[in-house]
This record gives structure tokens, sequence and C-alpha cells, in this order.
């Protein structure tokens, strides 16, 4: 059903005509409308995620206000999630890329018509694998090298076909499927976008860096990381922001490499609901400008969030160049150079303290420079999407981080590596295709 709406919906804009017209400039701009489809290309970022993991809290009053669904995402006992649904969202970013791709087929690629030819086809890669990444992070457990083989993924559509089954591939297919797509959008690319909604080279090595430090291929993300930089380097000075305004980050700033935004459908997740987790709040030094950038005090004395590269209450997932630097960082300490490691953390905590107030840190060892960095990866990317895979990867290497919810029945706990990082896959989707649900 969710495939015929999405059809129908494209009509207009792919209206193919019968004398093979589509290799004419009206369908070049339909399919460049369907990527343009902000709301559904790039404010679509899955929620439940970041929902479930450690970034924030919820005060008594505002659990007790908020609805049955966002309770049980709350306390990862997701029951109650049919149509509509993120799962469902989700895909609708791939099934429009894949109408991009299977349109791009009937079209002869040459001289006159290449250049907008690559830029639809890589974009459309882009987006697929972007969806598909977020949706491996929610819906799958980590990568384990030992059980990539063992443990399902997710759904891997292709095409626009509606009529072939749906079947949950491994986790080691979807990450291949992923880097796949990837590295078939690079080539195809611009180096740097004329706008930070549409992907770019630079955007995709970034994905790629992010495809592999999730899956714990230090020597991988390194590279990509560093290929990202080498076209987009630029970072603010937060000496320069006016923490006096609502919203100290723009939108569509200068680090901004790719712009994509959370999706706004768990009320647990809502600006005024959501409350910084104090432990995090009180790692800031006190000349740290992300303290007044960051955070806005509340009259019950917490803290909300309000550092949003959207420059706005909606949460934004893209690629920064700031998450560029902080993945090489990492990657280049798992890899043995920590002196560079420290020189790239170095580099953005100048940018991030007072002028002349930061002390450069120098002469660590791997696993003091490692714990530095992680620290800082978890308080420069706050409400990013990106902590619930963090906390996944993390302890499959050992580091034990039980997650908590204080709710007024008790204290609950999530114990790492439990099947609940796997989050449901919508009871109607398993009862219509008989794909296989994740343990709880």
């Amino acid at each position: 059903m969710l495939i015929f709406f999405i059809l129908i919906s494209c009509k207009d804009y792919l209206d193919v005509k019968s004398n093979g017209g589509l290799a004419t400039p009206d369908n070049f701009e339909a399919m460049q409308r369907i990527l343009d489809n902000m709301n559904v290309m790039n404010i679509n970022t899955n929620p439940l995620g970041e929902a479930s993991a450690d970034n924030y809290f919820l005060p008594s009053p505002a659990y007790s206000a908020i609805d049955f669904r966002s309770k049980e995402t709350y306390t990862w006992r997701i029951v109650n999630n049919n149509y509509p649904n993120e799962w469902a969202t989700s895909y609708l970013t791939v099934y429009h890329s894949n109408i991009v791709l299977d349109n791009l087929k009937n079209i002869e690629r040459n001289d006159a018509n290449k250049r907008t030819w690559d830029q639809l086809a890589g974009a459309a890669y882009f987006y697929r694998s972007y969806a598909y990444l977020n949706i491996l992070w929610t819906y799958a457990k980590g990568y384990e090298e030992s059980k990539m083989d063992i443990y399902p993924g997710i759904v891997l559509r292709v095409d626009t076909d509606p009529y072939k089954p749906s079947t949950r591939s491994s986790i080691a297919e979807c990450y291949n499927s992923i880097i796949h797509d990837l590295e078939l959008s690079i080539p195809l690319l611009p180096k740097q976008s004329e706008h930070a909604l549409r992907p770019s080279k630079a955007a995709a090595y970034g994905l790629l860096a992010r495809t592999y430090l999730s899956m714990g291929r230090y020597d991988k993300s390194e590279v990509y990381a560093d290929s990202a930089w080498m076209i987009s380097s630029k970072l603010m000075d937060f000496n320069t922001l006016d923490a006096s305004v609502q919203f100290p980050l723009a939108r569509y700033n200068a680090e901004t490499i790719f712009f994509s935004q959370m999706s706004n459908t768990v009320p647990a997740m809502n600006y005024y609901n959501a409350l910084v987790d104090t432990v995090v709040f009180k790692s800031y030094n006190k000349d740290d400008l992300r303290l007044k950038l960051f955070f806005a005090k509340g009259a019950d004395g917490y803290y909300q969030f309000r550092g949003s590269y959207a420059g706005a209450t909606d949460f934004f997932t893209g690629i920064t160049t700031a998450e560029i630097l902080l993945m090489r960082a990492e990657s280049y300490v798992r890899n043995g150079r920590v002196k560079e490691g420290l020189a790239d953390l170095n580099e953005l905590m100048r940018h991030r303290y007072i002028t002349g107030k930061y002390t450069e840190l120098t002469g660590l060892g791997l696993q003091e420079a490692l714990d530095k960095v992680l620290e800082e990866r978890r308080k420069e990317l706050l409400f990013r999407g990106l902590r619930w895979m963090d906390v996944k990867r993390l302890n499959i290497e050992g580091r034990n981080i039980v997650l908590r919810r204080s709710i007024p029945e008790g204290v609950l706990e999530l114990e790492p590596n439990s099947n609940r990082y796997a989050l449901p896959i919508p009871t109607d989707i398993v009862e219509r295709t008989g794909i296989q649900q994740n343990p709880q």
C-alpha cells in the first residue's frame, strides 16, 4: 500500500512519454524535484534511536503527560507501533531514491547530459544509503565481526517493484549495500554541493566514515574522514557567536556539509520535554563556550538543548566538519597515531573555548587519549542521532555503558548488548510480510 501511494504521488513528476522522451530536460527536472523534496529526503531522520538513548531525561510530570507510545519508547518497551510509523517514513526516502534510479536506467548517458545524469544518480545513491544506515542503526544490533552474518539487518530495496517479497538481509549484507551505494555515488557527485540540502563528495566521504566508524573499522573511517576533511574543513569560532539569541547556531552554517533533521514524531523528544542529562551537562569546562551556546536553563533549574544546527527546536542529524574531525581524531588514536589524533582534537577545542583559555592536550597514552576524544565526541554531537549507535559499538568493545530511566514506577536499566538495542519492527509490517521480529 505504501509503495502504491508513493508511485501515485510521483506520477505527475515522471509522466513517461511513449516516444522514449524520458531524456528531456523536463524529466531530469522532475527527478531533481523528487530529490529536492526536503520533507522526505532531508527532514526525515528516524528519531527512535535518539529517543532511546541517554542524552536526555524526562522529569516525572513530563513523563506522565506524554502519550502511551512515547512512554513505550522512553522505557525501551515498544509494543504499539503500527502504520503510520517511523519505519514507513524512513523507507519513503529509499523509494524516492529508487524511483530516480529506475528512471535513469531508461536514459542513455551521453556527453550532453552526463553532468546532470551523474548528479542525479549520485544523489539518489547517497540518499538511499543515508536512509539505510539510519534504519539499520535503529532496528538492528551493533556490528560484530563474528556475528555479522548471523544477526538480521533490515529490508533492502534496490528498485520500485512492489511485488518483490520483503526479507531481512544480514547485518553484513546491509553494510555492504550501504558501502556499495556510497562508493558508486562518490565519482558522480560534485566536491561540494550548491546547497547543504544536496549531497556532495564531501558528504559521501563523511557518510562512509560514519559507516565504518559504526562497524569498528577504524582504518577505513580514518581514510574517509580524511578525504572529507580535505574538501571541507571550515570550523566556526564559537567566540564569534551570539549567546543572547534563542538559537545561536544558524541553519546551514559554515560547518554543515550535509543537512538533515530528525522527524518530530515522538513527544518524548520534544524540545520542551527532553532535558539534558545532568551528568553530561556537568562535564563541560567553565571556559567551554558550548555551555552558553548549547543550553538554556528552564524555570525548573534543568537545561534544554538549544545547540541544534537546524537553528530551531528541531534536532539536526546531518554531517558537519566538526564531526568529521572527531571521527578522524578517534580513528587516528585507535590506529596508534595518538599525536595526530590529539592534534585534531586540539584544533576543534580551540574553536570551542574562550580565546586563550584552552590548554592543549599533549603526551597522553593511547587509552587516555581515546577517552578524551570519546568524551568530546559525546559533548559536541549531542542530539544528532548518533548516540544510540555509539553506545552499541562501544559496548561491543567492552565499555559497559548501562542506560537508566527513572520513572514513577522505579528505575529501569538497559544492560550492555541487550536485545532491546535492536528496536522492534512495527507489528503490522511483521504480520503482512512474515519477516523476523527482533527479540526483546
